[in-house]
């Protein structure tokens, strides 16, 4: 609390200050911490003391002064201490992460089964273990085209399943438990077919992650056109939920848009191939997995090049009249007709500090002679030595220091993901492993994702800052899983694209409110976010693969996405008894609505009407300290 004390006041973060701080540090965690925010400061007070300072910032803490306050406990100095004390004997920190591990097993031990032990019943969950279906159905690995064929075929009921980074009902099967459902695995589609040089196409099968398809295209001197957040999903999930990154140019704006050819089994057992130029094509690129089993896929690639990115930071205030300057004749034409040579720009909103940080990035050249400056993934440590944080501990502590949280949330993201300087466009935006495979399932949340019509984004933006969710409130909280990611995407002609009719930016939020100790009036404010993304100032369409269809009809999406008649009428005309349809009243009008759980407790207070509305709402805080409410999961 003293080095914290000590530094919030020093923005420009004074080396001297710097090192103070860092030498009130009781603990390995805030070594890392405080070490990571002021390491460029702390060494170039060494340097200028005379200490020897290695090119990757480890410096020699003889040189300082050793009877002061100011002795400096250098970067690599904290980190060995923070491994140190992770790698020792069994600590209580430990102890509960290993309590973590179990329960995560125990919460997915459903889905969880050995695709060389044949077929397995069991029910789908996501990836956290916090979305789960009501029914179980029979879950199957084919490894060649002709069985997958053949478990299309057999099953009334078939849905496919990737790596489950999903908060969707859309992979769950229908509820009859008199329906024979079936769940694909696309775990053993794995394999990258062909590099077309000439017409800079990749063919790759859609089990394929698209972290393994990047690293496959950059050892040969290709990317894709765009790269969305997350890349630990399958190529076919990606494709079929309309995931993206930030970007304007036409044919680049997803994933969904780079798609030049697919293949995919139909209801019938039959093997579909499309092609650009196909009109059906267009309700394929983005089928939420309603049309068919994606198979193979055929991308867009670019050579590599080379990019200067320079990292940027706006006020809430002077970003609204940035958005606003996007609505002139001037920026519309250039939103309309992108420059070659002038990327999207990427951004994240950190409410409780008040700031928006991006990074721009900006075409130089060809990748061959690039003087790179920003090498390999940047600089993982900052996001490797979170992964090895007790998340109750987090959950704490962004609640009780917003502020200082953000600001090492601002350090990892900008030190692990921004190119900063000269980079190759192969080795942008790559998530550290340690995010999505140590952190990302332990921190229990629901992620949300709404598409806003350019001209409308200033509005949204500024109502959502100053009337939703106002500066100073406490409310703002309610963003602390993880900073606002804010991207832009040019017009696509995909049916259930985001920007089917224009340009939109893109705001995606993470919320654990459900998941930690809170109050019932947090659950109204994230309601009234809710609303407020999906009302009249924002008129915001879904995400496919994000939190809120639950709750949404079919006369909702339609509303939503203008050409969802179009969708609707390929799938009928391809799945006319709705196989892949399943139990969502998105996509089928007389399906009832999923039950996603309900609440219950010892008490007549968890009996309550509005305790029964949502996860959120039934484990608020009840007015007797020692009555809880719980929710629990569908039963099979």
């Amino acid at each position: 609390h003293q080095a914290i004390a000590i530094l919030l006041p020093n923005p420009s973060r004074d080396p001297l200050i710097c090192r103070r701080a860092m030498n009130l540090c009781m603990s390995a965690l805030c070594h890392v911490l405080f070490a990571g925010v002021c390491a460029t400061s702390v060494a170039s007070v060494a340097a200028s003391d005379g200490a020897a300072c290695s090119a990757d910032g480890a410096c020699n803490a003889e040189a300082f002064e050793e009877t002061s306050l100011l002795q400096a406990r250098s970067r690599n100095e904290a980190l060995a201490s923070a491994k140190a004390a992770l790698e020792g004997p069994p600590s209580m920190l430990q102890q509960r992460r290993a309590e973590q591990a179990a329960e995560a097993e125990a919460a997915t031990k459903d889905w969880k089964f050995t695709c060389s032990s044949g077929p397995t019943k069991a029910r789908w969950t996501n990836f956290q273990g916090i979305r789960k279906c009501q029914k179980e159905s029979m879950f199957y690995c084919p490894d060649s085209l002709v069985d997958l064929q053949d478990v299309v075929k057999s099953h009334a009921d078939v849905r496919a399943s990737g790596m489950l980074h999903s908060w969707t009902p859309f992979a769950c099967p229908e509820n009859d438990p008199g329906v024979d459902s079936a769940t694909v695995s696309t775990f053993k589609f794995n394999q990258i077919l062909s590099l077309n040089t000439a017409n800079k196409t990749v063919l790759t099968q859609g089990g394929v992650s698209t972290r393994e398809l990047m690293n496959w295209l950059a050892e040969r001197g290709y990317v894709l056109p765009s790269v969305p957040f997350w890349i630990d999903q399958t190529v076919a999930g990606a494709v079929a939920t309309n995931t993206h990154g930030s970007a304007m140019k036409q044919g680049t704006t997803s994933m969904s848009a780079m798609v030049r050819s697919m293949d995919l089994v139909l209801a019938d057992g039959s093997l579909k191939h499309l092609v650009q130029g196909d009109e059906e094509l267009r309700a394929a690129r983005v089928s939420v997995g309603k049309l068919g089993v994606i198979y193979q896929l055929e991308l867009e690639v670019e050579e590599d090049y080379c990019i200067t990115g320079t990292k940027e930071h706006w006020s809430e205030k002077l970003f609204t009249l940035w958005l606003e300057g996007l609505k002139s004749p001037k920026a519309t034409s250039q939103i309309a007709n992108p420059a070659k040579d002038q990327l999207a720009i990427q951004m994240f909103w950190f409410p409780n500090k008040g700031i928006i940080t991006g990074n721009h990035r900006t075409v130089t050249g060809p990748a061959a002679g690039c003087p790179v400056t920003v090498n390999s993934t940047f600089n993982g440590a900052p996001t490797d030595a979170m992964g090895k944080v007790d998340f109750p501990l987090i959950s704490r502590m962004r609640q009780t220091f917003p502020e200082s949280y953000e600001m090492i949330e601002l350090w990892m993201i900008e030190g692990t993901m921004f190119c900063d300087g000269v980079c190759l466009a192969s080795e942008r935006q790559i998530v550290p492993t340690a995010l999505t495979g140590e952190i990302a399932p332990d921190d229990k949340y629901d992620q949300s994702e709404w598409g806003v019509p350019i001209a409308q984004a200033a509005t949204c933006f500024h109502e959502l800052a100053t009337k939703v969710v106002p500066k100073d409130s406490h409310e703002r909280r309610l963003f602390l899983a993880a900073p606002v990611l804010l991207r832009f995407v040019g017009q696509e002609d995909s049916f259930l694209s985001f920007s089917t009719d224009g340009p939109h930016m893109l705001f995606n939020m993470n919320s654990d409110v459900a998941y930690r100790s809170h109050e019932a009036h947090e659950c109204r404010t994230w309601d009234a976010v809710i609303a407020h993304m999906e009302g009249p100032s924002c008129n915001g369409r879904l995400h496919w693969g994000k939190t809120g269809w639950d709750s949404k009809d079919h006369a909702q999406a339609a509303k939503m996405y203008p050409n969802f008649p179009d969708f609707i009428k390929v799938m009928k005309d391809w799945d006319p008894t709705g196989k892949f349809v399943g139990g969502s009243p998105v996509f089928d009008p007389s399906a009832p609505k999923p039950v996603l759980g309900s609440c219950a407790g010892t008490s007549a207070e968890c009996k309550k009407p509005e305790r029964q509305a949502s996860r959120c709402m039934c484990t608020a805080q009840t007015p007797s300290w020692w009555d809880t409410c719980e929710w629990q999961l569908p039963q099979a």
